[in-house]
């Protein structure tokens, strides 16, 4: 065996040294990112319906990590039932698996419009008011050459960049 044929195998074997290390730490890498993902509750799979269960019942088994994972959908149809009318405050049960659901089921309608243009809506049955996202009335202005826009109602003002 020459010298070449020396220098030739140490370095394919080298290189298969490099290759191993190099897979050995992408696996790590893959492994670790694995558990971060799973430890942040970011599962892999997909829900399914337990034979058994009710419809509104879905389950999985992270194919990562193994761990059981469960999620409902209740269907519920059926208006609410109002306990406390003052307060709309009542419940409302799934068609699928008889689960009750206590909540607040208010009916809020848009009411006014306060000085900084947000919305308050009101509820129809108990007058619970809540804010809403803001309705602007725009004018577009021009200052020089810059272009703003100002609400008609609050006086707000925007630069407007083109």
């Amino acid at each position: 065996m020459g010298f070449l044929d020396s220098l030739k195998e140490k370095a394919l074997e080298a290189s298969e040294a490099v290759k191993e290390k190099t897979t050995s730490a992408t696996e790590a890498i893959v492994d670790t990112a694995l558990k971060i993902k799973c430890a942040t509750n970011w599962h892999a799979g997909e829900f399914n319906n337990e034979e058994g269960k009710p419809e509104c019942f879905f389950s999985k088994v992270c194919p990562d990590c193994g761990k059981y994972i469960t999620k409902t959908k209740h269907f519920f149809n059926e208006p609410p039932v109002i306990e406390d009318p003052n307060r709309c405050y009542g419940y409302r049960v799934c068609e699928l698996c008889g689960f009750k659901q206590s909540d607040y089921f208010h009916n809020y309608e848009r009411a006014d419009k306060n000085e900084q243009c947000v919305i308050i809506e009101r509820c129809s049955l108990c007058g619970h008011e809540r804010f809403g996202k803001p309705e602007h009335e725009w004018i577009h202005n021009r200052e020089g050459d810059a272009f703003f826009k100002i609400c008609r109602d609050c006086h707000i003002k925007i630069r407007v960049y083109e």
